[in-house]
């Protein structure tokens, strides 16, 4: 490797070792976010991912190797599209949910989205969780 390479290696290094101290610095100290939204609309995607399956040979007899393969497999995702507004501004963001909940919720629908937001850089510290108001 050439010093060149790792320069750049070790710069690359650096960069990671920096944000994950910044990220874990801004999240020390948090603040709890509520956000106002309305659902605007709902889409399905698909997602593939790889499965092992067991395709051959005895799995459960001591001492033999079941024959295995990799698939591929299609999953439906469903997500409902939310208009949320912060500080006057308003954004529009896409969250994954369950089928029963896709199925349920119409258009309109009133939601707040909460999370963790770190109090120095607003670094986003959880994942947003959608809250729907009870009926």
């Amino acid at each position: 490797m050439g010093p060149f390479q790792l320069f750049l290696l070790i710069a690359l290094l650096g960069a990671i070792v920096v944000m994950g101290y910044l990220t874990v610095t801004d999240c020390a100290q948090t603040e709890l976010v509520y956000l106002h939204g309305k659902v605007v609309g709902k889409t399905v995607g698909t997602v593939e991912r790889e499965q092992t399956v067991v395709v051959g040979g005895c799995p459960r007899c001591p001492g033999s190797k079941p024959e295995t393969k990799v698939v591929r497999v299609s999953e439906e995702v469903y997500y409902l599209i939310v208009e949320l507004v912060e500080n006057g501004e308003t954004r529009t963001q896409r969250f994954m949910v369950s089928e029963e909940v896709y199925r349920k919720t119409e258009p309109g629908t009133e939601v707040e989205v909460r999370y963790l937001r770190g109090k120095l850089r607003g670094t986003t510290c959880t994942q947003p969780e959608l809250i729907f108001s009870q009926p």
